[in-house]
């Protein structure tokens, strides 16, 4: 897709160039400002060439008639920034905070990044792959609620959320798949009890989104709940 995408940049350029008459030149320094190494390519004087950056470094550019700069790898998490005569790659920052909500009782939840780039850590804005939200909290006087704060690259929507789905639970000798995903939504078997028996019931998890602005920042919630929420009674 990049690859065409340069192709139609460089006939425009070119239809331009000849129209104008003119043979521009010159030097572009491109500096690295991230943690990675960048693969990027480089387009000029009707030819491209590849190259990588490691992080903190520098590289400085000559080109002829046109100059066009794209990043290759990695696919994701990284922008460039251009000025006058200087390109900077630079890492993407999560935009609004998120809070998730795990309603579950006894059953941990992991939501999975799936290459996306869609978490960070609250504290270093590093990109996470896997959030672990941790399941209600049993006091023995009543259940607490365990929330997960964390931040998001974009507006988070439902078919963003990816559940962990290789978990399994073990009943009667043999293993189930805790979460199963099917067309976009997901089922979760939890253990119940009745009449002095215990066996497996698969409900559909729900997953419910509500942005709200707090303090001048969006703030998403992300709730996870069966289709009804049954809490044991406390003595």
């Amino acid at each position: 897709m990049k690859k065409q995408s340069f192709i139609i940049l460089t006939i425009a350029l070119s239809l331009s160039i000849i129209a104008c008459g003119k043979e521009k030149s010159g030097t572009k320094t491109i500096s690295n400002q991230t943690d990675d190494t960048i693969t990027f390519g480089v387009g000029q004087n009707w030819t491209t060439k590849e190259y990588e950056l490691a992080k903190n470094g520098s590289i400085d550019i000559e080109w002829k008639k046109y100059c066009l700069v794209y990043i290759l790898k990695p696919e994701r998490g990284v922008v460039q920034t251009a000025t006058n005569n200087t390109i900077s790659f630079e890492k993407i920052k999560p935009l609004y905070e998120c809070v998730i909500r795990n309603y579950l009782i006894n059953t941990p939840l992991s939501l999975v990044d799936g290459g996306y780039f869609l978490y960070a850590d609250e504290s270093s804005e590093e990109q996470i792959n896997t959030v672990t939200v941790a399941a209600l909290k049993d006091t023995s006087t009543a259940y607490e609620l365990q929330e997960k704060k964390l931040k998001v690259y974009k507006e988070i929507e439902k078919n963003d959320i990816r559940l962990l789905t290789t978990d399994t639970i073990s009943h009667g000798g043999q293993d189930y798949p805790l979460i199963e995903k099917e067309n976009n939504d997901y089922y979760i078997r939890i253990k119940v009890e009745k009449n002095g028996s215990t066996y497996l019931k698969r409900k559909k998890l729900n997953i419910d989104i509500d942005d709200k602005i707090e303090n001048n920042k969006t703030v998403f919630y992300i709730s996870l709940y069966t289709e009804s929420l049954e809490l044991p009674k406390h003595d």
